[in-house]
């Protein structure tokens, strides 16, 4: 049979616990077997599961500890809730009261619509009245139609009119005459020259 070489368990590193009980049993150093002899491989295998059965236990106890350090680390039942300085409420500001409305100001009356004057009538033309002489028509006197009442006091009793293109006195100029007794009536044209005697016009 062959010689065999075992590594001795290594401790397992435990975290620091307060002691409950008796100190878990750890193995020794475990040191190299000699050349075997008859009736040391039962021993071995002994030695082997001693060491097993003791590793165990550790970490049972290992394991124990570590629980009853958190069960001791957090709080019991019935205890007040431990609080922070953060986690106190901070006081709470009083709002600012907020400003008063405006009062609206109150809507300014409407300017009355100012009045179109009124037109102012036009005048009535004047009648135009003149006697006995020659006239241009649209300077001297007005364009239009006129009536005498006849010649009247003069010495023939009769009225004479004419109409004539200039104011040379030739007869070729004359457009149109008249010469009659009692009321007449005559109408003249801008630009025309108009020659009475013997009565007195006035505009219609």
């Amino acid at each position: 049979m062959g010689w065999t070489m075992t590594q001795p368990p290594q401790q397992p590193a435990y975290p620091p616990h307060p002691q409950q009980g008796p100190p878990p049993t750890v193995p020794g150093p475990y040191t190299v077997p000699g050349p075997k002899k008859k009736g040391q491989g039962k021993t071995i295998l002994t030695h082997a599961a001693v060491g097993i059965v003791c590793l165990l236990i550790g970490v049972g106890l290992g394991a124990g500890g570590t629980e009853q350090e958190e069960a001791s680390a957090s709080p019991r039942a019935g205890d007040p809730p431990a609080t922070s300085p953060e986690a106190e409420p901070a006081e709470e500001e009083s709002p600012e009261p907020e400003p008063e409305p405006e009062p609206e100001p109150e809507p300014e009356p409407e300017p009355e619509p100012e009045r179109e004057p009124e037109p102012e009538p036009e005048p009535e033309p004047e009648n135009t009245t003149f006697g006995p002489g020659t006239y241009l028509v649209g300077e001297d006197i007005d364009p239009g139609e006129y009536r005498t009442d006849g010649g009247g006091d003069s010495l023939m009793g009769a009225c004479y009119w004419s109409r004539n293109s200039d104011a040379s006195g030739e007869f070729d100029s004359i457009i149109a005459n008249d010469f009659f007794e009692g009321p007449g009536r005559v109408t003249v044209n801008t630009g025309e020259y108009f020659e009475t005697s013997g009565c007195t016009w006035k505009q219609v």
